[in-house]
C-alpha cells in the first residue's frame, strides 16, 4: 500500500511541474507552438534528475529552482492572451466602446453569473473586475493608476429614473483615491500622489438594472476625463482647512469631496472605540474616520457633458438613454 501511494503521490506532482512547465513555456512568443513537447521532455528530464521545480506541496526541498515566471510581463505588457500591449489611451477607450449596449451576461456569462449570486452589497465590484477582465487588466488595488501613464479606470452606474424610465442619472458618487492625510494637509493639489493617479480618468457607464438583476446591468459608453487642477483646487484647499481641525464633510464641496472609505464601524464620538478598519491616521488630531476622494453625484453630470458633449435633458443630471447609443 505504502509503494502504490508513492507512486500516485510522485505522479500527482510530476503532473503539477508538467502543468506549469507548459504554462511557462506558451508566454514566450519566440518558440513555436510544435516545439513545446520537446522542451517539455527536456524539462523533465532536468527535474528527474533532482534539479526540481518548486511546487508547494510536492517539495520542501530543492536542489535547484527554476523560475517559471521568468520572463516576467511589465505593466504595459500586461493584456488579453493573444494580443498587443495598449500603446494609447485611445485604444483602450476604443476597446471598451465594443462593449456598449451589451449587458454583463453577453460579455462574461460566468462572471456575471457568479457575482449574481452574491449579496447585493458585494456585487458592485463585479462591473470592474468583468471590465478589466475584458482588457486584460489583473485587479489592482495599489495606489498606481491602472494603465500606468495611460490612465486610470473608474466605473460609474447610471439609474433610470422612477418617474420617467427614458432618462437616467449617476447612481453614486465617484470615488476616487484613499485620503493621505499628510499629504492633503502639507501639498499642492497638482504635487499630490492622488492628482497624478487620476489626471487622465478612463470612465465607464453602465445603466444599473432598476429590479438590481446584475447580469442585466448594460454597458453605455467609456470616455476619457482629464482634471484640470483650476477645477478642483477650490474644493481641495477647502478639505485642506476642513481637515486641519478635523471637520472635513462631503457637504463642504462642490465638486471633489471625500467621502467614508470602510465598511462601518467609525465612532465619530468617541474615536478610540471605532472599528480598526475606519481608523485613518491624521498627522495633528491622531485617529479620524477613513475616507476617500470622491466626485459628488450632482457633479458627475458636468463632467459627463464635458468630455461626450451630451447635454442633460432636463436637470443637469438627467440623459436621455437613447443619447449615448448613437456615440459608439
Amino acid at each position: 500500500m505504502a509503494g502504490t501511494a508513492a507512486v500516485e503521490y510522485n505522479s500527482h506532482c510530476d503532473k503539477i511541474k508538467s502543468k506549469k512547465i507548459m504554462d511557462y513555456l506558451s508566454t514566450i512568443p519566440e518558440l513555436p507552438q510544435d516545439e513545446i513537447p520537446m522542451h517539455l521532455k527536456n524539462f523533465m528530464a532536468i527535474i528527474s534528475s533532482g534539479e526540481s521545480v518548486p511546487t508547494a506541496k510536492c517539495e520542501k526541498k530543492q536542489k535547484k529552482v527554476i523560475d517559471l515566471n521568468y520572463p516576467k510581463k511589465t505593466t504595459k505588457e500586461i493584456n488579453m492572451a493573444g494580443t498587443k500591449p495598449f500603446k494609447t489611451t485611445e485604444e483602450i477607450v476604443e476597446k471598451l466602446n465594443i462593449l456598449a449596449g451589451k449587458t454583463l451576461e453577453e460579455i462574461s456569462p460566468i462572471r456575471a453569473a457568479e457575482y449574481a449570486s452574491r449579496p447585493s452589497n458585494k456585487r458592485k465590484q463585479g462591473v470592474g473586475i468583468i471590465i478589466e477582465e475584458h482588457l486584460g487588466l489583473p485587479a489592482n488595488t495599489r495606489a498606481e493608476p491602472d494603465f500606468g501613464e495611460l490612465g486610470e479606470l473608474k466605473v460609474i452606474p447610471m439609474i433610470q429614473l422612477k418617474s420617467d424610465m427614458k432618462y437616467m442619472n449617476p447612481k453614486e458618487r465617484m470615488v476616487l483615491s484613499m485620503i493621505n492625510y499628510p499629504e492633503l494637509i502639507e501639498t499642492d493639489l497638482c504635487d499630490t500622489h492622488f492628482f497624478d493617479k487620476i489626471k487622465k480618468t478612463i470612465v465607464v457607464l453602465y445603466l444599473h438594472d432598476r429590479e438590481d438583476n446584475f447580469k442585466n446591468n448594460k454597458i453605455l459608453i467609456a470616455f476619457v476625463w482629464e482634471p484640470h487642477s483650476e477645477q478642483l483646487e477650490p474644493d481641495f484647499n477647502i478639505m485642506k482647512g476642513k481637515t486641519l481641525i478635523g471637520r472635513i464633510s462631503e457637504g463642504d464641496c462642490r465638486i471633489l469631496s471625500s467621502c467614508p472609505k470602510h465598511g462601518g464601524g467609525w465612532k465619530k464620538d468617541n474615536p478610540e472605540l471605532s472599528s480598526r478598519g475606519s481608523r485613518g491616521s491624521h498627522p495633528i488630531l491622531g485617529i479620524v474616520e477613513k475616507r476617500g476622494y470622491c466626485i459628488k453625484r450632482d457633479a458627475i453630470g458636468k463632467i459627463i457633458t464635458e468630455c461626450t458633449g451630451i447635454v442633460p435633458t432636463k436637470r443637469s443630471d438627467w440623459f436621455s438613454i437613447d443619447a449615448f447609443s448613437v456615440l459608439v
